[in-house]
């Protein structure tokens, strides 16, 4: 006898198995360096505690059917939360379904480029609103934000700018001031001259309307000026968050060291840039190296790790 997969789900549902289903809310928002994709999940109210955080996405197989049955589709994708909206009221004709909300998950460009090439990520921007995706999550240990923390640095290079932004509105819910330095200048093995290098006007355009007003942005092409302008921001700071290359870590260190004589610890995060496919440490496809000699797995001390534990 055949067994035929049942429908695909068509509302946001906390499942048996520890999974979420999310619903594709509107087409995925292109942005010079990365797009949002947008889903509609059960309302977990925790908006303040999402900032370097990540859902593990099913990609080709979503139905409990397809889970069991389909083994050739893809791992599951980590995608990062680029901002939460409000709770959303059910439907009329689904009156009595749990209040959902607006989850917007950052799809990155190829760094140094933009677009994406990574067929998991083709896959997921070409998803039609209304369309069912099955995740695990929110996993991580994410960013924090210190009681008495009022100016906050943020620095990120260009492709993983909305990994920071769930930091924003925090910090100025509490009165506190936001700077953001983007470092736009492409990665050493991407070639500057390459025809898909991606210009700073265009990544200007596109920020300014996803920042509120009161953060004071800089978004530097060129090394030299990104490394001045973090030089000036340093001081100023209380606490800096960071979403950078991992090659960029010991600068940034060295660099606190030179204005504020000496890296404490608490004082710079940073989220590492790495595979992160089981979410439990057990595939060990997220382990780092540290500069004390032993090893850490990612996904499970991290992806937000205090800078001291990266750099010397």
């Amino acid at each position: 006898m055949l067994t035929h997969s049942p429908d695909p789900p068509t509302q946001p549902a906390a499942n048996a198995d520890k999974t979420l289903t999310g619903i594709v809310h509107a087409p995925v928002r292109h942005f010079p360096t990365y797009g949002l994709l947008t889903l509609q999940l059960p309302a977990m109210q925790m908006a303040d505690l999402t900032a370097g955080r990540y859902f593990l996405v099913r990609c080709g197989a979503q139905s409990e059917f397809e889970r069991l049955h389909q083994w050739h589709f893809y791992t599951r994708q980590s995608l990062f939360v680029a901002g939460i909206q409000t709770l959303i009221a059910p439907p009329a004709d689904h009156a009595d379904s749990a209040p959902t909300e607006l989850w917007a998950l950052h799809l990155p460009f190829d760094q140094g480029k933009g677009e994406m090439t990574n067929p998991v990520f083709q896959w997921l921007q070409n998803l039609k609103p209304g369309a069912a995706l099955n995740l695990i999550g929110p996993l991580g240990q994410g960013f924090v934000l210190h009681p008495n923390s009022r100016r906050l640095l943020l620095v990120a290079n260009a492709w993983h700018i909305p990994t920071l932004f769930t930091l924003i509105e925090p910090m100025l819910d509490l009165g506190g001031h936001v700077t953001l330095l983007v470092d736009a200048s492409p990665p050493p093995h991407v070639p500057i001259n390459s025809a898909n290098t991606v210009d700073t006007a265009d990544i200007v355009t596109a920020l300014i309307p996803q920042l509120p007003i009161a953060v004071e942005a800089h978004v530097l092409v060129n090394p030299a000026e990104f490394e001045q302008e973090l030089s000036n921001a340093i001081p100023w700071a209380d606490q800096i968050c960071a979403a950078l290359s991992p090659h960029q870590h010991q600068a940034l260190a060295d660099q606190i060291r030179k204005h504020r004589f000496r890296l404490e610890s608490g004082f710079a995060q940073v989220l590492m840039q790495t595979d992160l496919l089981c979410g439990v440490g057990a595939c060990l496809a997220c382990v780092v190296s540290l500069p004390s000699g032993s090893h850490t797995r990612t996904c499970m001390h991290g992806p937000v790790m205090d800078l001291t534990r990266l750099a010397q």
